[in-house]
């Protein structure tokens, strides 16, 4: 006989502060999509059992204006999600998605995790914790309540972090430096802008200068900055030229003072003298 044809299941959750939309197989997630708030969802998923076909697609539309997102899955590649989305300004998802380079087409690979926590900013953010099928409100509930319990530095780690390393560094400067809600104060900002400018006229005539130049307007110090935004910031400027950030960094560490740290030997025998 043959093998029970078994195609995804889906099961969208609402309500007005936790939405999830789930695919399953009724034993096992295959990726979840969660939001801090209420969302619509539409499918163009199939299956053909003759075939042992099937397709996952859709989108999600959030019920605050300007977030959303669409998502496709196929069975000749079930561990990969590609997922599209657009700027919370700009909820046109046929178009291509205009920077920062967070927003846009991406593929993800489901074995680093099949949450996937969409921001009102219009960012998806990739989770990589174990969860059971989202399947009723009880179940959403729990799942809420297992995203809500992980620490917030640790929660922070998984949310809130650059791709590229150069980005990464320089965010885990910054981000003792945040205010108590969290928000990167622009000052810190500035100090990219100035290195951007440094780094412009030190190198007037490289290819990347007109990029780095149309950049510039965009890193304001005049205002604090919300997490996910300063990332996405350092992950552009990051694509375009990591030096800026090398030298950011550099100036920043340079003014840190570190508690407990032994002076470097060529200090040791040097005549201190008391004032």
């Amino acid at each position: 006989a043959d093998d029970k044809w078994d195609p995804p299941r889906v099961a969208h959750i609402g309500g007005n502060d936790f939405s999830s939309y789930c695919v399953h197989d009724g034993k096992d997630t295959s990726f979840v999509i969660a939001y801090h708030g209420d969302f619509g969802s539409s499918t163009e998923s199939s299956s053909n059992a003759k075939s042992r076909t099937w397709t996952d697609s859709g989108t999600i539309t959030a019920k605050k204006p300007g977030i959303a997102l669409s998502f496709h899955r196929t069975q000749a590649a079930p561990g990969t999600l590609s997922i599209t989305t657009a700027p919370a300004e700009a909820r046109d998802l046929s178009k291509p998605a205009p920077p920062p380079r967070d927003f846009g087409q991406k593929e993800y690979d489901l074995a680093k995790g099949r949450v996937f926590l969409l921001t009102d900013s219009g960012i998806v953010r990739q989770l990589d914790i174990a969860t059971p099928p989202v399947a009723d409100h009880e179940g959403a509930e729990k799942f809420a309540a297992l995203i809500a319990a992980i620490p917030p530095q640790e929660r922070e780690d998984i949310l809130m972090k650059p791709k590229q390393k150069e980005a990464r560094a320089l965010y885990e400067i910054w981000h003792p430096y945040a205010r108590a809600n969290g928000d990167i104060p622009g000052a810190m900002v500035g100090e990219l802008a100035a290195a951007v400018k440094v780094f412009i006229g030190y190198n007037p005539t490289w290819e990347t200068v007109p990029t780095l130049n149309a950049l510039l307007p965009r890193l304001d110090a005049s205002h604090d900055w919300k997490p996910a935004d300063a990332i996405a910031l350092l992950d552009e400027v990051a694509a375009v030229k990591d030096s800026p950030l090398d030298m950011a960094a550099q100036r920043a560490t340079r003014h840190t003072i570190r508690n407990g740290e032994k002076l470097p030997e060529k200090f040791a025998d040097a005549a201190w003298e008391r004032r």
